[in-house]
């Protein structure tokens, strides 16, 4: 049962993806906020946990006139996509930077926001010759450049769980990686493991609740340890 007693609230965006269904399910089942606030494109059945709140925007371009129901404490942004799944580089350009970004701008006019975290990649740079690896550095590089309060930006490795589509090339990067995982995991090499999502969703549910100002980033080692493993 949540503690009537907490005023924090947390919003998530990208809750459908791997690591977002983790995180609604672990903050349904803490006891950290009065409010959990889900950002969703279609209109969902009524949730029985009372703390939760779904905010319909059909348009990720329309963030700004959704402003005011976007409002949280703890913003948790968990959108990701691919090229395929959005259709070109521009629109996956929106999805996995601008429009992360664009709900950082709109938290900054809050007072009551607090900490912004973030999910990127492993290889995230401005610079990278992959096109991937650059669209999450630009993005990090953005948020960084805004001066928020807490900024905590997540780079997990190859991410282990169930996704909504298929992608062939995780997929086959699975078995390496877990195989490389049975390698590597007596010589304390976490930064080569593949991360459960669910591990990734401990470990952002943990940082926001560390009063740590300024911009931190996690890579695989750091996201297991906060995760207590």
């Amino acid at each position: 049962m949540p503690n009537l007693k907490l005023k924090k609230s947390a919003l998530v965006i990208g809750a459908t993806g791997m690591v977002g269904k983790e995180l609604v399910k672990q903050l349904q089942a803490s006891n950290h906020y009065h409010t959990i606030i889900i950002v969703v494109r279609r209109q969902q059945p009524m949730e029985a946990d009372s703390r939760i709140k779904f905010v319909q925007v059909e348009d990720f371009d329309h963030l700004a006139t959704h402003a005011e129901d976007l409002r949280a404490n703890h913003i948790y942004c968990c959108l990701g996509s691919t090229i395929k799944k959005a259709g070109s580089k521009k629109s996956f350009e929106k999805i996995d930077w601008k429009y992360p970004v664009k709900l950082a701008q709109l938290s900054q006019a809050y007072d009551g926001f607090e900490s912004y975290l973030i999910i990127t990649a492993m290889g995230a740079n401005p610079l990278s010759a992959i096109f991937y690896n650059r669209v999450k550095g630009n993005c990090e590089k953005e948020l960084m450049s805004m001066s928020l309060p807490r900024l905590k930006i997540f780079r997990p490795s190859l991410l282990l769980g169930v996704r909504e589509e298929f992608r062939f090339g995780e997929k086959i990067g699975t078995y390496v990686i877990k195989f490389l995982t049975i390698i590597f995991k007596f010589f304390g090499k976490k930064m080569l493991l593949a991360i459960p999502g669910a591990v990734v969703a401990t470990s952002m549910i943990n940082i926001a609740q560390i009063n740590a100002e300024g911009c931190d980033i996690l890579e695989p080692d750091a996201i297991f340890k906060s995760a207590g493993l």
